[in-house]
């Protein structure tokens, strides 16, 4: 699965609307998936 690269303010947010955040190496990801499924839900 690809990873997408965020800022620590965009995790927060992310954290805050449910996303689970991952962190690996110093930086921050959510899964590809994950965030797709979650736009999915806004554009309902």
């Amino acid at each position: 699965m690809k990873r997408l690269g965020w800022g620590r303010a965009a995790m927060r947010t992310a954290r805050a609307n449910g996303l689970k955040v991952i962190r690996q190496g110093g930086r921050a990801y959510v899964l590809s998936d994950e965030i797709l499924n979650y736009f999915k839900t806004l554009a309902v």
